[in-house]
């Protein structure tokens, strides 16, 4: 009789013992599944975060040649500049002098009429 009392405290300790093992290995694979999940959303997150590295490397490469591209620009404003006033002078003139020779024409053809008359 003692050894069919301790046959069944030996299974009642291995059936707590089994349904304790059933629900961690439950909850492990709950926790794996979480674990699954977290690792896929990283893995993309990861991805993102690589593009945008690159966009700003893009970006930043860009604007080392934009700058690069302003310092010349201003280096020759000054320059540009005063070839603009040339210019502008020489445009003006011009048209003071075909200003000027019209009114000579206009003149002359008016004093050719008075004398032809």
């Amino acid at each position: 009789m003692a050894t069919r009392k301790r046959q069944n405290v030996t299974d009642s300790v291995t059936d707590y013992r089994l349904a304790n093992l059933e629900a961690s290995y439950s909850e492990i694979r709950e926790a794996v599944k979480g674990i699954d999940g977290s690792l896929q959303k990283l893995a993309s997150l990861e991805e993102r975060h690589l593009a945008s590295q690159e966009a700003m490397r893009h970006v930043a490469g860009q604007a080392t040649d934009h700058e690069g591209r302003l310092r010349d620009v201003e280096k020759d404003m000054p320059t540009l500049r005063l070839v603009r006033g040339w210019v502008m002078a020489g445009v003006i003139g011009c048209a003071g002098l075909t200003g000027v020779s019209v009114w000579q024409v206009v003149l002359i053809a008016d004093k050719l009429k008075v004398l032809a008359q």
